[in-house]
């Protein structure tokens, strides 16, 4: 089974450059040709359908800034403990 990585489409193009955005290009036509992704009109969704999609957004968006949060943390840690060992190798 094949390991893929997911980027968006702005750090894509900036990795790839114009190869990158040849293979944008050809996924989007495949999911437009192949009717993957239908626009759909706001009335024609229910608010509790509404309803849902936002508290998922909600609930993806909490856990991404927990993930950074839990990142700040584990550098401010070892920034910290980085700051520290000289004072402890002069100690002793």
């Amino acid at each position: 089974m094949p390991i893929t990585a997911t980027m968006n489409v702005r750090e894509g193009i900036k990795k790839f450059s114009e190869k990158g955005n040849e293979a944008l290009l050809k996924e989007l036509n495949q999911l437009h040709e192949q009717q993957v992704i239908l626009p759909i009109k706001r009335r024609h969704v229910s608010k509790e359908k509404r309803a849902l999609w936002y508290l998922v957004f909600l609930k993806e968006n909490m856990m991404a800034a927990s993930m950074q949060d839990d990142v700040q943390t584990a550098s401010h840690k070892v920034n910290t403990q980085q700051n520290q060992t000289p004072a402890l190798q002069q100690c002793h």
